[in-house]
């Protein structure tokens, strides 16, 4: 059996027997692909559709022989005339945006105060799965920066004096 080379239609060879799964798996595909261009096609008339209304629109003049910038968010000034161009969707979120947009979908809705009243030492120490040593804890258990190169000048002697033995 054979593949078309765009869309790996089965194209069964002469010898073959005709079978009816190969002619409906070809149809199958060609049906989703002609919806998927009736969509597209659809699209681009919306698309021309909202071009088309702009061009006709009251800010797309032909008789334009003058623009300048406005002091009014959204205007421009057409000959002397001011003219909004754009108006911004009004509201608290007029683009619809969600937390997924985001990438915070499974982050809590929560006010930064009510965060804060969470982080406390029981809390933490929970998450941790551990409590955290306070420093004056970290200071009884492990040595100072100072300790530390004191020790390491005490090896270094000593490993001096075990080579002349």
């Amino acid at each position: 059996m054979n593949f078309t080379t765009y869309y790996q239609l089965k194209k069964p060879l002469g010898m073959e027997k005709y079978d009816i799964e190969v002619h409906n798996a070809n149809s199958d595909i060609l049906d989703s692909e002609l919806k998927r261009l009736n969509q597209k096609t659809g699209e681009l008339e919306a698309s021309w559709n909202i071009a088309k209304s702009h061009a006709e629109s009251v800010h797309a003049r032909a008789d334009a022989t003058k623009t300048e910038a406005s002091e009014v968010n959204g205007s421009i000034k057409i000959n002397g005339m001011e003219t909004t161009v754009y108006t911004h969707p009004s509201g608290t979120n007029p683009h619809g945006t969600t937390k997924e947009d985001l990438g915070l979908g499974e982050t809590e809705n929560k006010s930064s105060a009510a965060i804060r009243s969470e982080l406390t030492k029981e809390n933490i120490t929970a998450a941790l799965g551990y409590t955290p040593y306070t420093p004056a804890e970290l200071s009884d258990r492990y040595a100072t920066k100072e300790e530390m190169i004191a020790l390491s000048d005490l090896i270094g002697q000593a490993n001096t004096q075990l080579e002349s033995i």
